[in-house]
């Protein structure tokens, strides 16, 4: 365990246990953001808000409305429970107002800027997921997105497999068989929707909407529901 106060420091690290997760498969967290951070799990794994909150109904892709960042000083933090699985999916629309500008983050799931997992829409080279645990950053490029509403599912299986994929739309656009760091391995704290662990980065600018995370990699077909293009 590990203690963070509202500025974002972090205390040393408890004794470590082990544990073992009782439930099978399941969407451990779901944000719909219906002018609302709750979590719409049965985990109750609610968001917090850095910044003031908004909600725009004019910009949103699922429900009636979506969460607006403004790229200026509002983000959004997940609890450290997210953050900690030997294998998942992180899920969710997105549309980036500012598709140019450079390591934006959709998510950055880390402690600091040696342990983490990132999504950024614009590395420069195009959409991209990046792990790393203190040693080499393992990373995996996919295509540059235009500035309009997009899916975008990143699985993660290293525990089976070392699998890593990035679906946009879904579709599959980038796979890769060596990406062998777990999330579980650096047990995240700072678990970050629009911001980065290095303070150098951008905010997101833009939307993002119904964003799920799920305790191990869906299948092609289960991405491609949820972006709407697979059958129900």
């Amino acid at each position: 365990i590990k203690a963070m106060d509202h500025s974002g420091n972090i205390s040393v690290a408890s004794d470590s246990i082990s544990a073992s997760c009782a439930g099978g498969r399941a969407c451990i967290a779901h944000y719909d953001f219906e002018q609302t951070l709750t979590d719409d799990s049965e985990n109750m794994l609610d968001a917090s808000l850095a910044g003031s909150v908004a909600y725009n109904s004019s910009r949103s892709k699922t429900g009636n409305y979506g969460l607006s960042l403004d790229g200026t000083n509002n983000y959004i933090l997940l609890p450290p429970a997210v953050g900690g699985m030997e294998q998942m999916t992180i899920a969710t629309w997105v549309y980036c107002m500012n598709s140019s500008s450079k390591w934006q983050r959709i998510f950055d799931f880390g402690n600091d800027s040696d342990h983490y997992m990132f999504l950024t829409y614009n590395s420069g080279s195009g959409l991209r997921l990046a792990l790393k645990n203190g040693g080499e950053e393992q990373t995996l490029t996919a295509i540059t997105m235009p500035p309009l509403w997009h899916h975008v599912a990143v699985t993660l299986s290293p525990k089976e497999n070392s699998k890593g994929c990035i679906y946009v739309d879904g579709e599959l656009t980038a796979t890769s068989g060596e990406i062998n760091i777990r999330p579980s391995d650096f047990m995240a704290t700072r678990n970050f929707i629009g911001r980065s662990q290095f303070d150098s980065d951008p905010l997101f600018k833009g939307y993002i909407d119904d964003l799920r995370i799920y305790n191990y990699p869906l299948t092609a077909g289960e991405v491609a529901v949820l972006a709407g293009k697979g059958l129900r």
